[in-house]
């Protein structure tokens, strides 16, 4: 059957669906990690390797000098940063690049030691905390800013945006607590707090699926975990030695239930299994190839390839279904 000049041009755009879908599928699941010292930002395919390569924004033209929390947008393929302090001025501020550093561009400016970043990929939002002792919202492209809370205190290290509960998650070292508020800054309520043996929070994960809060506090060395009302408590993973030398901060998470972290002044990523029972031993793994100087953010992006999969599986039924319609014309 000969096909029309209408019949050729759909099947070849329906065929570069195809293509692009599976490039996209095959970039996978990535992690990510900013480094103080010296300061950049490092991503790495997840797997048993994590080969970690340096983003080289804007060619190596734009200076990061502290890299402070890290999260992505699998929308646009774009990395997200709060950048602690700038070296000429000592203000803070948020960017963003793609993985491969291009397309820079800052999108929140002139803030006081920016810290804690989470954003709303669906929603199209980013949570922020800075040293201005507050806790703001704004869009992904820095407009439509305002305030959710006003009063936190200077050391709101991370932010967590729970997707299913709807809720932003804030830990505070200085307040020892971990607490959240919806969306829209009501209903602000703690969940863990110095009663439950809390003393300087660092990371904090949500995970609906298991019902639990799972954080790190480098006041007492220590990777823990409670249910989502702060209530029976447990560690996970205990440091054999409580002290200066150890600081267990950002933690991330994978689906197949393991649990990474980072210590700013342990060189390797390490991670446990994210079922541990209490009072289960655990040793923990290093991993990567990478030695970093001071760590400080790290974020795992998966669920993005299920997604893109599904997206490959709708356009083997698809597709074939639009060739036979069009062969039939």
């Amino acid at each position: 059957m000969e096909l029309t000049e209408r019949q050729l041009f759909l099947l070849i755009v329906a065929f570069c669906g195809i293509t692009c879908c599976f490039s996209q599928e095959q970039q996978g699941d990535i992690v990510i990690v900013s480094d103080f010292t010296p300061p950049a930002i490092y991503v790495a395919a997840l797997g048993p390797r994590l080969n970690f390569k340096q983003v080289n924004v804007d060619g190596g033209r734009r200076n990061i000098s502290a890299p402070a929390v890290v999260d992505f947008d699998p929308v646009e393929r774009r990395i997200y940063w709060s950048q602690w302090a700038r070296a000429e001025n000592g203000e803070g501020f948020i960017a963003r690049c793609d993985l491969q550093g291009r397309f820079y561009q800052v999108l929140i400016r002139n803030l006081e030691y920016a810290l804690g970043l989470a954003l709303d990929t669906v929603g199209r939002k980013m949570y922020f905390s800075h040293e201005g002792m507050a806790l703001e919202v704004a869009n992904l492209n820095g407009n439509n800013r305002r305030t959710l809370i006003r009063e936190l205190p200077t050391s709101a290290l991370f932010v967590f945006f729970d997707s299913v509960g709807k809720r932003v998650y804030v830990s505070d070292s200085t307040k020892q607590t971990v607490e959240s508020i919806k969306l829209d800054g009501t209903n602000r309520t703690i969940h863990i707090d110095g009663a439950d043996g809390l003393v300087h929070p660092s990371g904090v994960i949500v995970d609906r699926k298991a019902r639990r809060i799972f954080y790190s506090d480098f006041g007492t060395d220590r990777i823990a975990a409670t249910n989502l009302r702060g209530e029976k408590g447990y560690t996970l993973y205990q440091y054999p030695l409580v002290s200066t030398e150890t600081d267990p901060h950002a933690m991330a998470m994978t689906s197949q239930n393991e649990l990474y972290w980072i210590d700013r002044n342990h060189p390797r990523l390490q991670k446990i299994p994210k079922n541990v029972r209490p009072g289960q031993i655990v040793v923990p793994k290093e991993v990567g190839n990478k030695e970093f100087g001071w760590p400080s953010g790290l974020h795992i992006y998966q669920g993005g390839s299920e997604g893109l999969k599904s997206a490959s599986l709708v356009m083997y039924l698809v597709v074939p279904m639009i060739f036979k319609f069009l062969l039939n014309q």
